[in-house]
């Protein structure tokens, strides 16, 4: 729980902006997976009174609550990069678990579309020494390379002779540590990967 405190601002209109107590961790709880959890432990409240608290009030309340979160998240280890969090998990599983604790932490799997991106991942996979997995799939359409959000593969950083579609299975893509800087490789669904790419925007 939080309390309110008013507020001044230059034109001598108030706004009700939140304040810490002492009541209440500060953190997310100790989770049973290693991915933090995402959570907001600010909040304030708007009286019907206080129809004077204009846009610019909301804005700067709003960025309060984003800064808050995104300072949050990198104390559990997520990394800034181009308005987005990104967090290497420790979490084992298919690509569709991975996909789906990804969406339940209110991110999902990585999306590459620049040298930048694919740097990042690289930076993570070298790290670990593991594969992991990014949100690229031609589930829908074989042969059809879409990320998690429905955009078509455009930038892409394939392993010489990769996609290749070993046994019919191969439908997910992965990043591998150790094969220099064009390192996908496309890879059966349900194998279990070590590790997987999340990221959480905040520029909505």
């Amino acid at each position: 729980e939080y309390s309110e405190e008013t507020y001044a601002d230059t034109q001598g209109e108030h706004a009700h902006m939140p304040q810490e107590s002492n009541q209440g961790p500060s953190s997310c709880e100790a989770q049973t997976l290693s991915a933090p959890c995402i959570k907001s432990t600010k909040s304030y409240t708007s009286q019907p009174e206080q129809t004077f608290l204009t846009s610019p009030h909301r804005i700067y309340i709003l960025n309060t609550i984003i800064i808050c979160i995104s300072e949050n998240l990198i104390s559990e280890g997520w990394q800034y990069f181009k308005g987005s969090l990104y967090l290497g998990s420790t979490t084992a599983g298919s690509w569709n678990e991975s996909r789906k604790f990804c969406q339940e932490k209110g991110a999902d799997l990585i999306i590459i579309n620049s040298i930048q991106d694919f740097s990042l991942t690289q930076e993570f996979a070298r790290k670990s020494y593991r594969t992991r997995w990014i949100g690229l799939s031609d589930l829908e359409q074989q042969g059809v390379w879409r990320w998690v959000d429905g955009s078509l593969l455009n930038t892409s950083f394939w392993y010489p002779g990769e996609p290749n579609n070993k046994g019919s299975t191969e439908h997910c893509v992965v990043v591998n540590y150790y094969n220099g800087r064009d390192n996908w490789n496309d890879y059966s669904c349900s194998e279990k990967c070590s590790y997987s790419y999340y990221k959480m925007h905040l520029t909505h």
